[in-house]
């Protein structure tokens, strides 16, 4: 799984995908409020799969690190359940 967005500025208005590379759809977006010159508190939301992953930051850097931190536990998770069966995987 790898996870792509477009950079984006954060002290403007954005909507910006978030697409998984490997099946070419769209994962979850990033919203950014438009804070303008201000650094306000939390005013990038991202949501990931539904909102099964959400978080609101306030800079470009932890978006970055946030999509990035799901995208290798999610790669991880995949590669332990296609190495291994699920039952050996869920008994441990």
């Amino acid at each position: 799984m790898r996870l792509k967005f477009e950079f984006f500025d954060g002290r403007a208005q954005n909507y910006i995908p978030i697409i998984n590379e490997d099946t070419g759809q769209q994962v979850g977006s990033i919203s950014s409020h438009g804070n303008g010159r201000y650094n306000l508190p939390r005013s990038i939301d991202i949501s990931l799969f539904g909102g099964k992953y959400a978080i609101s930051v306030d800079s470009y850097a932890k978006c970055w690190g946030f999509v990035k931190g799901v995208e290798a536990v999610l790669s991880h998770v995949d590669r332990l359940t296609s190495t291994y069966q699920i039952s050996q995987v869920t008994a441990a």
